[in-house]
């Protein structure tokens, strides 16, 4: 009785086989003839841009967010590469320089300081002036941000163009304090 169920599987396991093997069966590709009546110095044609064909434009429509904070020791702005990267993507419409809050920071900074952060995000800026604008607040010391660029002091706040600069690049200027 064993053996006889050992041969049944055996069977039943080749016939499995062949059905297998005949349904996974592929048709034999043809070979093309050739035809006598066709030359055979002929140059196959390419494909070719006609008057009615038309290049679907990429579209930017991705708004990158790059956060930085430079009361967090990262410089006075975020890596250049980083914006070039993203400034020469075709989908990218555009790309923001966001100033992060820092909690219990209160700027120290001098007038000068500011200067110096805002010629080194103009270069940022200046990668491409269409896409590349600034975002997030700016706070400035308690001397304001309408310090005349004349004052030489030790005074902790913002001369004024600084601070027109900044409104017109995308930052919002405020002082830590704003009750004075």
């Amino acid at each position: 009785m064993k053996r006889a169920k050992q041969i049944w599987n055996i069977v039943t396991l080749g016939a499995l086989m062949a059905l297998l093997n005949v349904a996974c069966h592929k048709d034999p590709t043809p070979e093309p003839q050739p035809n006598p009546n066709q030359p055979t110095d002929t140059i196959p044609p390419t494909d070719t841009i006609t008057p009615g064909d038309t290049i679907t434009p990429v579209l930017p429509t991705r708004e990158i967010v790059i956060p930085w904070a430079w009361g967090a020791g990262e410089g006075f702005a975020p890596k250049k590469d980083t914006i070039e990267f993203y400034a020469k993507d075709p989908t990218v419409k555009y790309v923001f320089i966001y100033l992060m809050p820092i909690q219990n920071f209160e700027s120290t900074w001098e007038p000068r300081h500011f200067k110096r952060a805002r010629d080194t995000l103009q270069t940022r800026l200046d990668i491409d002036s269409e896409k590349v604008h600034g975002q997030g607040i700016v706070k400035v010391g308690e001397d304001g941000a309408h310090i005349h660029p004349d004052t030489l002091t030790q005074k902790f706040g913002m001369w004024e163009p600084d601070s027109i600069w900044f409104a017109t690049n995308g930052w919002r200027v405020e002082r830590y304090n704003k009750s004075k």
